[in-house]
């Protein structure tokens, strides 16, 4: 019998213009094929999670969505519509992941939350390499990494992260996040939050710009500019040394310059939130609201076209800034487990955040779920309308 938290019944997790991820829990033993209008695909007898992949639908409509059993009745089923994509061509597809965690090996209040059956690596590990993987095959020409590579800055988590960079098919841009820099709070602070035996080996981190350059990343700077067709990326290291809030104010002019003098629309990556209120509404705190609304504003009088999203809340999340867009995605190793995927288009750009299907891992996110009492698997996964979306970039004169 499932927790409060996590959700057993079949679930429309994602949305394209000709495509719909439908993930569960559980998959009776009587069920046969999954349908999407006219899309069937025949399912594998394997109890337990699963996910499925309905494509060559049709854009901008409404679908119903089932699970047949094999006598052809329907054991489930939902209406779920499929966006329309911005206008124009398609020029480009790029896919992020953040939080990644690498060798973190439980989660929760306290850590009570562990995986039931062994592994051979831990499943941040596993959650990261099946993400690069899937994005791959998605048609990702790039990987953006968006802060909290490592749990804890240590030199073998980096090592970690260079193996999936190694592996990586597109090339792959990253940023640091609060985690990456643990190490480097004061030893007296992790004297008050560890027991002292833990000390040493916190100690025992790298700093992260060490990590980065250890992986062959490491020369870009806090501010990282790369233009694609018709879009210009921006990638900005938020974090301060010694806590796990973050500032933009430092940088603004830099970043604000580089969207002003971009040709065409702006993507920009943080890891840490703008914060919309004065006291924040969620946590982990991001970067402060007043800090947060100058620097918004001041990066819509410099372009109007633009998308700023980020990671930090491990949650999915979607508002509007004047004419900017702003996201916030999800981790790869906790519930639901997700990447994000961005294609570019002449007139727009859409985002869609999908699952990781690999079963065990399906079965880990669903299991993590149920922290904070279950309410974590409410709150982590946002609405449909948050996580995909088609946007259309307002007129600019490009």
């Amino acid at each position: 019998m499932h927790l409060f938290g996590r959700r057993a019944a079949p679930w429309v997790f994602a949305v394209e213009p000709t495509g719909i991820q439908l993930t569960w829990s559980e998959q009776g033993p009587d069920v046969a094929r999954a349908r999407a209008g006219a899309t069937v695909v025949d399912l594998d007898d394997r109890s337990g999670p699963g996910s499925v992949e309905l494509g060559s639908l049709p854009a901008g409509s409404l679908i119903e969505v089932a699970l047949e059993r094999r006598d052809g009745s329907v054991a489930w089923r939902q209406a779920a519509r499929t966006p329309a994509p911005p206008p124009g061509a398609e020029l480009f597809r790029f896919a992020t992941i953040s939080d990644m965690h690498l060798g973190e090996s439980h989660f929760g209040y306290r850590g009570t939350i562990v995986e039931e059956q062994p592994h051979d690596e831990v499943y941040s590990v596993r959650a990261a390499r099946a993400a690069m993987v899937e994005m791959t095959d998605w048609g990702a020409a790039l990987i953006v990494v968006k802060g909290d590579v490592t749990e804890g800055g240590r030199a073998e988590q980096w090592d970690a992260f260079g193996a999936l960079v190694d592996a990586a098919v597109p090339p792959v841009m990253a940023t640091p996040g609060n985690h990456d820099g643990i190490e480097d709070l004061p030893p007296s602070r992790w004297r008050r939050l560890l027991e002292p035996s833990e000390v040493p080996s916190i100690r025992a981190g790298i700093t992260p710009s060490e990590g980065l350059q250890r992986v062959g990343l490491g020369s870009a700077g806090r501010v990282q500019v790369r233009d694609v067709p018709s879009l210009r990326i921006v990638l900005v290291d938020t974090t301060i040394t010694h806590r796990r809030t973050g500032q933009i104010a430092g940088m603004t002019d830099e970043i604000v310059s580089a969207v002003r003098d971009a040709r065409g629309p702006v993507w920009v990556g943080l890891h840490h939130q703008l914060q919309d209120t004065w006291v924040p509404r969620y946590l982990p705190p991001g970067i402060a609201h007043n800090e947060s609304r100058r620097f918004l504003d001041q990066l819509v009088a410099a372009n109007p076209a633009v998308l700023v999203t980020a990671g930090h809340t491990h949650r999915h999340r979607r508002r509007r800034h004047g004419t900017a867009v702003l996201t916030e995605v999800g981790s790869t190793k906790d519930y639901p487990g997700t990447w994000a995927g961005y294609v570019v288009h002449e007139g727009g750009i859409r985002q869609v955040v999908h699952r990781i299907a690999a079963p065990d891992l399906l079965a880990w996110t669903d299991r993590s779920a149920d922290a904070a009492l279950g309410l974590w698997g409410h709150w982590s996964p946002g609405s449909l309308h948050a996580r995909c979306f088609s946007h259309t970039w307002p007129t600019t004169g490009f």
